[in-house]
């Protein structure tokens, strides 16, 4: 027996863990099934909160565990209980949806044609009311696209900041590398 497969053997006896397969990826899905059953306490209760056949959950949830290689609940009849490296990667499960999350959303908004990142030529001609009132609206609409703002010295023109193209009459462009 290796060195490497005796310190597994005896890491899994120890710590009650099994050899996590490489060859195995974690799904988004199983971790929200992890999760959902997590905050209903039970993999019923989870399947009739998301609509979801128990066995579904059951077996995203295994799927999940295996590719960790770590018991994730410990089951004892219709008692499940979260284990304690189930309670501490729990966090990073949320963290982890939210990433996912923030990525989908991120390419569904690059596929309409909207801009990641937008700078903002400010001139201090108009009011800080009117500046305010853009920023919330750019924010509210395009919650995902990086705002920069920098101010024009005054009496600048387009033409003598090296502004190749503005999108709006609010002074808007493109930023570095996409004009």
């Amino acid at each position: 027996m290796s060195t490497l497969t005796l310190h597994q053997s005896l890491s899994a006896n120890y710590f009650g863990t099994k050899h996590v397969d490489q060859g195995t990826i974690m799904r988004a899905e199983q971790v929200q099934a992890f999760i959902d059953v997590t905050e209903h306490g039970s993999f019923a209760a989870a399947a009739r909160h998301t609509g979801m056949k128990r066995s579904t959950l059951s077996a995203a949830v295994n799927a999940l565990e295996d590719s960790l290689g770590v018991a994730l609940f410990e089951r004892s009849g219709n008692s499940l209980q979260l284990t304690a490296v189930g309670e501490s990667v729990l966090p990073d499960c949320y963290r982890l949806l939210t990433s996912a999350n923030r990525i989908n959303k991120h390419c569904q908004q690059h596929l309409q044609g909207v801009e990641s990142q937008l700078c903002i030529a400010r001139d201090d001609a108009l009011p800080e009311a009117f500046w305010r009132q853009v920023m919330h609206d750019l924010k509210q609409r395009y919650p995902l696209t990086a705002i920069s703002v920098y101010l024009l010295p005054p009496k600048s023109t387009p033409s003598s900041c090296c502004v190749k193209r503005w999108i709006s009459p609010l002074g808007c462009i493109p930023p570095k590398g996409r004009r």
